[in-house]
């Protein structure tokens, strides 16, 4: 019979071979050796990745690591997803770029016919053989939860340990880089609160995204129902404008991971949103807005020209973009949620003028003007008791003077965007006979309507040391300095014509052009241009945050170019060279210190050098 303990043993087994048994991981999850959530019917990590979960039948653990590496091999290949391996290729981590880690070549070094080589042993195995100090159990739960430990080499560490932290590093995210770095909305309210003021203070002005009114839209979140009141693609997408890099210099920008942080939320702000375009709602809208602006920082230039297309067309759907009058008694929900759709139209017209460039079959809004007012001022947004309404065709009508100063700053911007679009527009037209000398020709309207938008503009915006400081704390700092950019880069975009080397269409008009008048402009492309440098040189002093807007370096580029070449041809003292000389060094400095676009923007942007004025750069040079 045996003893009684023996017996009180044989029961405890026979009761727990008859115990129901925990399940096994998924395949997917143990092929890629993260932790999988064993959630009935799929786990998050399969639907996280887009592939099918295979369930988790206990049968699956006695198979061979080679069967289960060709099942998730089969897995990934029927829902037509690409399998990311372990760790990046050597070209990817040596230019800390994203890495797809698809095996034999990845999609960076197949599209720039690089050779792609994978390391024998994945990065991060060689880093944790080669430290003596145990990985943090925490870190590890995080990213394995997080699924990073496959898609990207995330580090198993917390931030303050290792090569992932420098002091500077730490000061400034203040967080867990991996919590940046997953595709869930964070958890933690301190730091939904810093995302959100980055968003509120770098990138809410730029370009007409104003539109998110911030006191309901704080009011919403410490009430808890932002999620409802907004939509989650919404959030993913502001959230993404936490730039710490800005804030960072030489090593210590050079630390930071090659896992973007707000890049996964960007992408699942996108998924969702096109999921949602059958039908568009004014959340949908701002958050196909915001995408616009980040695809246009990250070089997605279809996606962006896609948007434009739907948010164009479902401002159109909605009405959004004729007038409507309140009822007679409304309320400050009705007041702000007008005010809300004017901004999204006037957003969706600024964002197609710049990304088209003046291209008339790639512009939506080339048949029309909204014709509803333009932006009131950020102390109207919710007022009972509308400001006057301001018009931009009444605007460009009356010539400008009258209503400049009154104009707050994304009504402003709309009416340069306006004027750089004429202008690319213009310089486009191939008629040589175009008397473009004569006040009543469209070249010299243009001209005086930037000048009177530049001698006009309200005292709150110039770029003087008091307003700077007022203007950084109001969030508008990069936004002002945006608006004298533009200003400037359009005047010179349309006189640059009347140089050598700039062989736009209309340039043979000023054959026959008195020489006054094209000496006139070429004297104001010249100053205009230089005035982008003194500009630069105001901004490096003051603030990173002043050249958040990206017309910064495309402004800076081409202003670049007028100068040498005005310098090469036109005037050649010893003044204007040495002035020359000058700005062209203090444009250079700051391209060479652009990151906010990429570790490659430096070369991109100095790569203008390749444009045919090489000959003219020397000469200056040799001056």
């Amino acid at each position: 019979m045996g003893s009684p303990g023996q017996q009180r043993s044989g029961a405890a087994v026979a009761q727990n071979d008859n115990a129901p048994k925990a399940p096994i991981a998924c395949l997917v999850c143990r092929s890629r050796k993260v932790k999988c959530d064993k959630t009935i019917p799929e786990c998050q990590n399969c639907l996280r990745l887009g592939v099918g979960c295979p369930g988790f039948s206990r049968q699956n653990g006695s198979i061979s690591r080679k069967e289960m590496q060709k099942s998730a091999d089969d897995i990934f290949k029927a829902a037509g997803v690409e399998k990311r391996r372990v760790g990046s290729c050597e070209e990817c981590r040596s230019s800390k770029h994203r890495c797809t880690k698809t095996r034999p070549a990845c999609r960076r070094c197949i599209l720039r016919n690089l050779p792609c080589v994978y390391p024998s042993k994945p990065h991060h195995l060689r880093e944790r053989e080669s430290s003596s100090q145990p990985s943090s159990s925490v870190a590890s739960s995080t990213a394995a939860v997080a699924g990073l430990t496959a898609a990207a080499p995330a580090p198993t560490r917390p931030l303050n340990d290792g090569q992932w932290t420098s002091p500077a590093l730490l000061h400034v995210f203040g967080v867990n880089v991996e919590s940046l770095c997953t595709d869930t909305l964070p958890k933690d309210h301190g730091l939904r609160l810093r995302l959100i003021d980055a968003y509120f203070n770098r990138a809410h002005h730029l370009r007409c995204l104003s539109f998110i009114h911030r006191p309901s839209f704080m009011q919403s979140l410490e009430s808890a129902s932002i999620t409802q009141d907004y939509g989650e693609p919404l959030l993913y997408v502001m959230y993404i404008y936490f730039d710490a890099a800005l804030t960072l210099d030489g090593a210590d920008r050079d630390s930071l991971p090659s896992v973007v942080p707000g890049q996964a939320w960007a992408e699942r702000a996108r998924k969702e949103m096109v999921g949602e375009m059958h039908a568009p709602t004014v959340q949908s809208l701002m958050t196909a807005a915001l995408l616009c602006e980040y695809g246009l920082r990250e070089d997605q230039h279809a996606l962006v020209f896609i948007l434009s297309a739907f948010l164009h067309r479902a401002i159109r759907l909605l009405g959004l973009d004729s007038p409507r009058p309140l009822p007679s008694h409304h309320t400050a929900a009705q007041v702000t949620r007008r005010e809300v759709e004017t901004r999204i139209v006037w957003a969706s017209f600024v964002i197609d003028g710049l990304a088209a460039n003046g291209v008339e079959k790639n512009m939506c809004w080339k048949d029309h003007i909204p014709g509803i007012p333009l932006p009131c001022s950020d102390d109207c947004f919710t007022s009972q008791l509308s400001s006057t309404p301001r018009y931009l065709l009444q605007i460009e009508d009356s010539g400008m003077h009258s209503a400049i100063a009154d104009l707050d700053l994304s009504s402003l911007l709309i009416l340069v965007v306006r004027l750089r679009t004429s202008v690319m527009q213009l310089i486009r037209v191939a008629d040589p006979g175009m008397r473009i000398w004569e006040p009543s020709s469209q070249f010299v309207r243009i001209i005086d309507q930037l000048g009177a938008l530049y001698s006009n503009l309200p005292q709150k915006y110039y770029l003087t040391d008091a307003n700077l400081f007022v203007l950084k704390e109001q969030g508008l700092i990069g936004s002002v300095f945006a608006l004298h950019l533009f200003i400037h880069a359009v005047i010179f975009d349309l006189t640059r014509i009347s140089l050598a080397g700039f062989s736009f269409p209309l340039a043979p008009a000023f054959k026959s052009a008195p020489v006054e008048f094209r000496t006139h402009c070429q004297h104001l492309c010249r100053y205009h241009a230089s005035q982008v440098s003194e500009i630069i040189r105001t901004g490096i002093s003051f603030s990173p945050n002043a050249f958040d807007d990206l017309f910064c370096p495309d402004a800076t580029v081409e202003s670049t170019k007028v100068q040498i070449v005005y310098a090469a041809t036109v005037d050649q003292s010893p003044e204007t060279m040495q002035r020359t000389r000058d700005n062209i060094i203090t444009n250079l400095n700051f391209l060479l210190g652009i990151h906010g676009r990429g570790k490659d923007a430096p070369t991109q942007f100095v790569g203008f050098f390749d444009f045919p004025i090489n000959a003219s750069a020397a000469r200056v040079a040799k001056c």
